[in-house]
């Protein structure tokens, strides 16, 4: 009879896949935070607390274009408020969970992770909470480990930085691509560019 295989490793087969695909986008996360004058330690606690390929996108191109702290934390607070609703849509399957179990499944969430846990948590009656934090610490600790090889890898190489200032437009021509749905998508997004230009050339900001 074969040998029943541990739970945590049972877990790892299902989070293989995401856990995998974070090595290329973590390692150029990594390289365009070194460019951006971030030192190695720092990339790797950025990847630890933030936990955002997105936010650590952002953050790298903002600070490229000298912008202030207090305008990257409102950028980062709207960038991230969609987790507010992604983790509500959890709760029902987390329930009799202890407060400090919630606290630590919702700082390890993201995009990624919870999409492997909404779909097990709908499709597997065996899926628990525990499961679900093994899937987000896996996913943590592979792009923590490769934004800390991109780090290093940096230091080896001579970045231009505008392409650093590029990763924020490309992250949000890919979040209205993603989110397109019907021609109010582009209605909107073409507001808001209109919006935008109209802000800076009177705020004379970038």
């Amino acid at each position: 009879m074969k040998k029943k295989e541990p739970r945590w490793l049972q877990v790892l087969r299902v989070a293989l896949p995401l856990c995998l695909s974070y090595v290329p986008i973590g390692m150029a996360s990594g390289i365009l935070l070194h460019a951006a004058g971030f030192k190695t330690i720092s990339v790797v606690l950025l990847s630890l607390f933030v936990f955002s390929g997105g936010a650590q996108f952002m953050i790298a191109s903002m600070l490229t274009v000298n912008a202030s702290m207090s305008t990257i934390l409102v950028m980062l607070f709207f960038l991230e408020l969609r987790y507010a609703l992604l983790g509500s849509s959890l709760s029902r399957y987390l329930k009799g969970s202890s407060n400090k179990f919630l606290l630590i499944f919702a700082v390890s969430m993201n995009d990624e992770n919870y999409a492997v846990n909404y779909l097990k948590f709908a499709t597997d009656k065996r899926w628990t909470p525990a499961d679900g934090l093994m899937v987000e610490h896996y996913s943590l600790g592979f792009w923590t480990m490769a934004n800390l090889i991109g780090s290093l890898i940096g230091g080896l190489l001579t970045i231009n930085l505008a392409i650093v200032d590029y990763a924020l437009t490309a992250l949000f021509i890919y979040m209205i691509v993603m989110q397109y749905k019907n021609n109010l998508t582009i209605l909107v997004s073409i507001i808001s560019g209109i919006c935008a230009i109209i802000f800076m050339s009177l705020l004379k900001s970038t």
